[in-house]
């Protein structure tokens, strides 16, 4: 069987059983990270331009009160580039924080850029900003973790596909004849 290589069960179980855990037991652990890691880089770029004061999760700006609730924190986000990650065979433990950090670092600066941006559009622009702020919510924001994973594939040089190399490696586990 050429370039394939035996099946870690172990490996896999392990990797899959993280993605189904996550979620329900830790997703709190995205936003105990990425609130401070997002709040306050954009407290202080909008303190160039305006008076900041901030609360909690509350930006006051210019006498405006505008709430980072966990949707803009993004914490789905950052899941969803573990899951990614998890879901991709043949990669190191070391490795995969690596990507994890490159690749979530990455999109902490287009959150951080996101939010300042909106919160300026909101601040002069009030009339444009329900459809800017879906606009980014639907279509940019799912576009950009899809391509910071892609940047990283590129970057790190991963030659699997999530999910779909594990599937590939099960089948071909499956279909070898016994003793091979």
């Amino acid at each position: 069987m050429a370039g394939i290589k035996k099946l870690n069960i172990a490996n896999l179980i392990l990797r899959y059983l993280l993605v189904l855990i996550l979620p329900v037991s830790s997703l709190w652990i995205f936003y105990a990270v990425f609130t401070p890691l997002t709040l306050w880089p954009v407290a202080t770029i909008l303190k160039l331009f305006y008076f900041v004061k901030v609360n909690n999760v509350m930006l006051t700006v210019n006498g405006i009160q505008i709430e980072l609730i966990n949707a803009c924190i993004a914490g789905a986000a950052y899941y969803l580039l573990v899951l990614l990650n998890l879901s991709t065979k043949g990669i190191s433990a070391l490795k995969r924080l690596k990507i994890f950090l490159f690749s979530a670092g990455i999109f902490l600066l287009f959150n951080i850029i996101r939010i300042v941006m909106l919160t300026m559009v909101f601040l002069n622009y009030p009339g444009a900003f329900d459809f800017t702020h879906a606009f980014f919510w639907y279509g940019i924001s799912t576009i950009a973790v899809v391509l910071i994973w892609i940047f990283s594939v590129k970057f790190f040089e991963i030659k699997n596909i999530p999910l779909f190399s594990d599937i590939k490696a099960i089948s071909v586990f499956l279909k070898r004849k016994p003793g091979k």
